[in-house]
Formats: C-alpha cells, structure tokens, sequence
C-alpha cells in the first residue's frame, strides 16, 4: 500500500492551511450571490440581513395588510446594529439553508431596525416581558395574521448558546400554534390575549400608591451579585447607568459601590478609548461584546459625575470624563452622534482594534512596559484570552497617569482599524446624549467642555421647525419624530438652558414638551405613547403603549416625568405650571406597581419619581442668577437649581436677589453657603405629599 512521505503530507496541509486563511481573510470581499429586498436599506442592521435567502419585508404602515392577505403567521424580527445576538442569530438561524426555506414557505416576514423604529423596541408585550430575560436590542417574536402574539424564539439572556436546530424545532412549534389559533381553540385564546392584556392593564390600572423608593433599593440590593457586582442576568453583565443614579440620588452608597466598582475595574471599561462596551458575556465579564451604546454611554457618564462630585472621587470622575470625550470624539468624526461603535472580533472572541495579543504587544512595547501593562493592565493571555485592556486597580488610572498615557499611546498608534459608529443623525440619541453632557460640563464647571459641545446643540435645528421636528436628519419626508424625539430635543434645550442661561432654548424646550404631551397623550391623562398615531405601528392599536422600561436608555415615561417636573419648576406660577406638575405626579402613579416589580430596568423612573415625590429645589434670582445656581448644583448636585430669567417665576423676579428654596414653603433669599445648608442632599419620600 503506497504511504506518502512526511515531505508530501506536510506540503498538503499547508496549502490547506493557506487556502483556508485566504477563505477567511477575504470572504468578506467576495460578493453574495443572493440579494433581497433590504439591500437598499441605510440602516445597518437591515443592511446586514441583504444577502439571506429570506423573503424580507421592510417595515411600513401596511405591512400587516399584506402579512393578513398571505395568511401566514408573521415572522417579526425587531434589533440594532450595536448588538452580536442578532448576527449570530442570522448565522445560525437565516442563513441555513434549510431554515431559509422553512421560513419562506411558513412565515411573513417583517425586520424593523430599532434605531430607525425605536418605538417598536418597545412595542410588544411591554409589561409581561418586564423582569424577563428577553434581549431588547434583538427580539423574534410570532405574531398571528392579527399581529397577536403566538411565540419568542429570540435570544434572552438565559439561553446562552444559539442553537440551529433548537431555532428550526422553535420555528416549527410556532407554525404548530399558529395552526391551533386559526381553529379558535382553547389554547389559541391563551396565546393570543396577551398583548391585550397588557395594553389593558396599562390603560385601565389605576395608580393608588406612590412607590417605595427603600422597597425598590432593596429589590436592587437582591438582584446585585454580591461577587461579581453588577446585576447579572443568566450569563450576562450589561450597564444600568439610571439604577445607579438612584442610588445616588437616595443615598445607597455602599450598594452604589458594591455594585459598581467591580464593573468599573472590569473589561466593560474602554481602557484606550474611554466609554463603556455594551455588554459582558459571562457573570465575571472575563469576555465582553466589543460595540458601545452612544445613549449607555452618556447615562453612565452623568451617574459616575453625580457621584463623584459628592464623594470628591478622582477615579469615577476620570472615567466620566473619558467617556465625554468618547462622546464628543463620535459627533467630531460624523457631524452628529451614531447611535453605537461597532466592532468585529474574531472566531477567538479578539478586537483587531481593543485586542492586544503578545506578539503585537513585543512590536509596539518595551520589557518593561510590557511587564507594566501585565501587572496593571491585566495583558496576561494565561488570564485574560481576548487580551482587551482593563484596570487592575484605581490607582492604575489616578497615580500612574505618565506610564498609562505613555503605554495606551503606543498601544494606540499600533491601532490601524478605524473607529466605525453606526446608525448616525437621529434626534432621540443626539438630544439625550447632548442634554447629559451639557449637564456634566455644569457639574464640573468645565468651560472648555461647554463650548466645544455648544456647536452640537446648534445642529440640533436641522430636526425642527417651527411646527413640528422629524426622527432622522437624513429624511425630512417620511420619517416622523416619535416621543423619544420630542422629549430628547426638550431636555437638550433645558440643559442647554441650565448651562448658559439663554432663554430662548427654554422656550424652545417648553413648546415641544407641551406638543409631545398633545401629540401621544394615551388613554388617560398621565400616559403618553411612544407613536402618535395607529399607522405608525402598522394599523395595530395594541402596539400603540408607553415605556416603562429603559430598553436602550432612560425610559420614555421616566424622561417624561423628569422633564414634566422640571419646566413646571419653572412655570409653576402659571397655569401651565400646575398642568405640568399634575401630569408628572399622573404619570409617576399610574406605573408605580409595574415599575416596583421590574428590577434595574425601571432605574429611569425610580430616578423621576424620587423627586416627584420629594420636590424640594432650588430657583435663583437677580443679576447673577446664572452663577448662582450653577454653584450650587454643584454643592447639592442631587438637586434641581435653576435661574430664573425672561418671562419664567416672574413671582421669585419680584423678591430681593439671592436664591429661593421651594417645597411646601418658599424660603430666602440665601447666599450659595446658607442654601447648600438648608438644601438636603439626598432625596427622600415626602410623607406629606398627598394621595395620587
């Protein structure tokens, strides 16, 4: 029998070798045969499903028309860009063969980008998936021909592995209910009412209690993981920047720091470029996704300043300011904020850009900063296998800065991947994340900060008029603004305002907020949906619901509340004032009871509701009112300390100059000193504060 010689042997396998890394350095060159419907898409997550062999429908006002004609149950995949999950599910699910097939003959089916249509991250089950597992930036969900909810089969944070034959079996199983539900048995009515069940809970529960601000920090207390911190989910570690600014803002520092700092000395820190990614994929976040949330990013930046500014901490407030820059590094590279950083690692779970291997580390570094960069900044591939940079420990970032600077910048310069941010020019992302880093600028009395953001707010113009705004930049046509816009364009303006004192952009703020609450007020006075009208949501009133949860950021009805309570601050001795103030207190009733039971993802309400239910601030006046205010914000950085200026308290403009502290008495005028005195710092329930 003829033997190959060793020579022979080793020569194949080396072709083989080379063939398959020149397969996987330049597949990605290689145009698909196969193109849909959603190849002319912009949005990146619709644009990353073009070449699937899956009949997709983009999303329009029609679309269940059309789902109702094929008499199909609908296939509804609803992501973004800055989330795996839903490329791996596209991998293991769409681009089977098999699966393709399976779906194009059994399913309607329907993908909608969340950051084009953030309305539909929330649009589905919005109560019953409350405290579940279930992914808000990557959800597949079933729906009937009535668009009533049959089946998930999506990624939740429990089900860590995607499976290709566990999606095909989910698959089936769904087309085995829909088949139950055209037939009107018992189990097709268990499955269907669940959508309407929620929206009726939400439209008819009435509030009878204000929340438990000690219940729900002790539901936190329960949910954090006493080794690891954080507050994990099945496998997962991902931020809860609001939960954290409530602990904040009530006083639960020792829960603030048991939970947090084992975080910020983790891999979910951008050690190189500043900023937080998104999401750690095990408990003790040895492996982290590499994409970073724009929103995310600027609520982690305001709650790591609030508490550093009360507890003088160099090291949190070093992070918040490297994340301002991150921040402002994404607006100076696109004109306007994306809505995320993406990065590609490869099969090993490694960055081209964040990963450092030791052959590259050799390249770029000394013995000693090598030995340095081990030792402080965890580059040890024997405990640390996708060799991403972290902190070893605080005093890496605030007494070693010369060696850190020196070692990141040669790290960096070795860097030839370019920053890639997707999903850039929405309103709902620019406004917010503008509206926390005028605010932080303030905190820090930061004027170099101020000015180099200032131009940013400035182009917040190109999404409004006189009579109404629009949701994208780039598409003044069809792409309507939602809630989420108009509150992110108020709260921009109401910073900008707090910052500078020019009244003319509380003005601004003060006349969408009243058209937001005009344009989506719900079924009862204190609920504003997330859509204004039902074509929005494709003809089905039943998506037709408000936000309660932070799916991607500070929930709208927590914006709401906050931004509600704010501007009745400073109208409060006019009629709309009191119309503002008796919204805000509706709004924070009615979810009470559905907020106390959803963990860290009600952190944005709990945050507003803490001070609806405490309501001591502060209004300066006089010449110097501007200064006045800014300077004791940043004494009692918990409070709300405004100017008053132009047509605003005009009741305060008449006292003597100083500043007033307002509750259930108006007291001063006082100097910064005697009001930081008088002015508690932490929020607490005000027993006197009435029924709802």
């Amino acid at each position: 029998m003829f033997k190959p010689s060793f020579t022979v042997v080793t020569c194949v396998l080396v072709v083989f070798a080379i063939l398959a890394f020149i397969r996987y350095a330049f597949v990605r060159f290689i145009p698909p045969v196969y193109t849909n419907s959603l190849a002319t898409s912009h949005e990146k997550f619709l644009v990353n499903a073009a070449h699937e062999e899956i009949s997709w429908h983009v999303f329009s006002e029609g679309v269940f028309d059309e789902a109702r004609l094929a008499n199909k149950p609908v296939l509804l995949v609803i992501g973004t860009s800055s989330t795996k999950f839903g490329h791996e599910f596209d991998v293991r699910a769409f681009e089977e063969p098999d699966t393709a097939r399976y779906v194009n003959q059994n399913f309607f089916c329907i993908r909608i980008d969340g950051y084009e249509h953030p309305e539909w991250l929330n649009a589905v089950l919005p109560l019953s998936r409350l405290g579940t597992k279930i992914v808000p930036a990557f959800q597949v969900w079933i729906l009937d021909s009535n668009a009533q909810v049959i089946s998930y089969i999506g990624k939740t944070y429990e089900n860590g592995q995607l499976e290709s034959r566990g999606i095909y079996k989910g698959l089936v199983d769904a087309r085995r209910k829909f088949d139950v539900v055209t037939k009107k048995t018992g189990e097709a009515n268990q499955v269907i009412d669940l959508q309407s069940a929620d929206l009726n809970y939400l439209t008819t529960h009435p509030g009878v209690a204000w929340p438990s601000l000690s219940a729900y920090a002790e539901v936190l207390g329960t949910r954090s993981s006493p080794r690891f911190g954080g507050f994990p989910r099945g496998d997962t570690q991902e931020l809860f920047p609001n939960a954290w600014r409530f602990l904040t803002l009530t006083g639960y520092n020792k829960l603030w720091h048991a939970s947090l700092d084992p975080l910020l000395l983790s891999k979910l820190v951008d050690v190189q470029d500043g900023g937080f990614f998104r999401l750690g994929l095990t408990p003790d976040i040895s492996h982290i996704e590499f994409d970073k949330g724009t929103r995310a990013n600027a609520e982690m930046m305001l709650a790591l300043s609030l508490q550093s500014q009360i507890e003088g901490d160099e090291f949190a407030k070093t992070l918040a300011v490297r994340t301002f820059d991150w921040l402002r590094l994404s607006a100076q590279i696109n004109g306007l904020m994306g809505a995320c950083q993406e990065d590609d690692e490869n099969p090993q779970g490694r960055s081209p850009r964040f990963s450092f291997s030791n052959y590259r580390l050799r390249e770029i570094l000394q013995p000693a900063d090598r030995d340095w960069a081990s030792q402080n900044l965890g580059l040890n591939p024997m405990t640390n296998s996708q060799m991403v940079p972290f902190l070893k420990s605080k005093s890496v970032l605030t007494k070693d800065k010369v060696t850190l600077t020196r070692v990141l910048a040669l790290m960096r310069a070795s860097t030839n991947t370019d920053v890639v941010f997707n999903d850039k020019g929405y309103l709902d992302i620019n406004g917010h994340s503008l509206a926390r880093m005028l605010e932080v600028a303030r905190l820090w009395n930061d004027s170099e900060r101020l000015e180099s953001i200032r131009p940013l707010v400035a182009k917040l113009s190109a999404f409004h008029d006189a009579k109404d705004l629009i949701h994208w930049a780039k598409d003044e046509e069809s792409l309507l603004g939602y809630l989420g816009d108009y509150l992110a364009l108020s709260d921009a303006k109401l910073q900008e305002y707090l910052a500078t004192g020019q009244v003319a952009a509380l003005e601004v703020g003060l006349r969408y907020l009243n058209m937001a609450r005009a344009k989506f007020q719900g079924a009862r006075p204190g609920e504003l949906n997330l859509n204004s009208t039902v074509d929005q949501m494709g003809g089905v009133a039943e998506f037709c619901v408000p936000e309660i949860a932070d799916n991607l950021a500070e929930s709208c009805s927590a914006q709401a509340i906050r931004l509600e309570l704010a501007y009745s601050r400073l109208t409060a001795d006019t009629q709309m004032g009191e119309e503002l103030l008796r919204s805000a207190r509706q709004t924070t009733a009615i979810f009470a009871d559905v907020a106390s039971r959803a963990g860290p993802d009600t952190g944005g309400y709990f945050c507003a509701a803490a001070e609806i239910l405490d309501n001591e601030y502060a209004i300066s006046v006089g010449p110097n009112a501007q200064n006045l205010a800014s300077d004791l914000y940043r004494r009692i950085p918990t409070r709300f300390c405004a100017p008053a200026v132009g047509r605003f308290r005009k009741d305060l403009q008449a006292r003597k100059p100083g500043i007033y502290l307002l509750g259930k008495t108006v007291r001063g005028p006082y100097t910064v000193d005697e009001a930081a005195k008088r002015l508690p710092l932490l929020l607490v329930s005000n027993e006197s504060l009435g029924e709802p």
